[in-house]
């Protein structure tokens, strides 16, 4: 996991102009300034074994400065020296209550440290002086996993899952989150009825996410047999066999789901996709507009394959009409811009399958 340090230690020390005692004379004034001033070369230059010297020398005459102990306590973070950032960073929380960055990076380094408690008091404190900072929630979030907190966890990473930089490592941590939670649940429940059906479908569940394929499709099968018309096991059995490639097995517990919910959205789509395939056009597309129906949350791809089918109908207005609502969706998806190139050639349009070959080419290469 990584902080976007350099960024951060600007915005926390951007105003940083040390206090300078009044009692002490000219020279020594002087002598602080120059200390300080190397410091910071030193630091930019990353040499931080050094800047931590200058900033202990300076400190030896101009003690108990909070904005100086907070950047002592960064250049040690910086240096991955966790346990010598924790006193001059609590040092300058300590004298300066409102330093929101001592705090964070407190945290931080009692996160590193396998401190928790104390990490997450460090980051709550943070918090409350800069609420809504993206950092924060996701090291918050991330020591909440850390302490088996799951769900506490799980709101805080989605806060930082929406920050641009942070997002990917957010979006991790948030699955181990889901997943955490969602076997602590499973245990609580097993503990109360140990044969439900809930009960077998949490386990296939915990036993998909940890690649258990075989063990998953048994307590999926144990499930139904407790419970023959629970919701969503015969889906997640088809999309099992689905992603094994055993299309025709898939094909029948998705046709078993559709018998007790008509509308699932993905054993629709998933079917049209099979029938496609299949080489019937007709059954695909009235698959495919039932998933539409149900608001899948797949639209892109289902008029991908509308389109496919439409084209292989020979309707190209439909055709052009599907693809360009899936290029809409997925602009990037380079084969339907490649569909739409063809559905233009047949309609004799040259210059908008050029278009369109153009786009191919250009989002393929990525």
């Amino acid at each position: 996991m990584i902080l976007r340090t350099a960024g951060l230690i600007f915005l926390i020390t951007v105003s940083f102009v040390p206090a300078r005692a009044q009692s002490s004379p000219r020279a020594t004034a002087t002598s602080g300034s120059a200390l300080l001033a190397r410091a910071k070369q030193a630091e930019q230059q990353s040499d931080f074994a050094a800047a931590a010297r200058l900033y202990h020398d300076y400190l030896k005459a101009h003690p108990k400065q909070p904005q100086v102990l907070q950047r002592l306590g960064l250049v040690y973070y910086l240096s991955n020296r966790f346990r010598g950032a924790i006193p001059p960073l609590a040092e300058a929380l300590k004298l300066d209550p409102s330093l929101w960055g001592s705090a964070l990076f407190l945290g931080v380094s009692y996160y590193r440290t396998g401190q928790f408690d104390r990490a997450e008091a460090a980051l709550r404190r943070s918090l409350a002086l800069k609420p809504g900072f993206a950092e924060t929630d996701f090291w918050l979030g991330s020591t909440l996993l850390a302490k088996s907190q799951p769900e506490a966890a799980i709101s805080y990473l989605r806060k930082a899952s929406g920050d641009a930089q942070l997002g990917p490592q957010a979006d991790s941590l948030l699955v181990q989150a889901y997943r955490k939670s969602a076997e602590d649940y499973y245990q609580r429940v097993a503990k109360l009825s140990p044969n439900s059906a809930q009960v077998h479908l949490l386990k296939a569940q915990s036993l998909t996410w940890s690649g258990n394929r075989n063990g998953a499709l048994l307590e999926y099968q144990r499930a139904l047999s407790v419970s023959p018309r629970l919701e969503g096991a015969h889906r997640a059995m088809g999309e099992l066999y689905w992603q094994e490639r055993q299309l025709d097995l898939a094909a029948k517990q998705f046709e078993a789901e559709l018998r007790l919910n008509p509308l699932d959205e993905e054993a629709n789509r998933r079917l049209g996709e099979y029938w496609l395939a299949k080489g019937d056009s007709e059954r695909a597309i009235a698959l495919l507009n039932l998933a539409l129906k149900a608001h899948t949350s797949e639209p892109a791809e289902v008029y991908h394959f509308l389109g496919i089918a439409e084209l292989n109908r020979k309707n190209l207005m439909q055709a052009e009409a599907d693809l360009k609502l899936a290029a809409q969706k997925a602009p990037e998806d380079a084969s339907n811009h490649h569909l739409l190139m063809q559905v233009y050639q047949r309609m004799g349009k040259p210059a908008l399958a050029e278009k369109q070959k153009a786009l191919f080419q250009k989002y393929s290469t990525r």
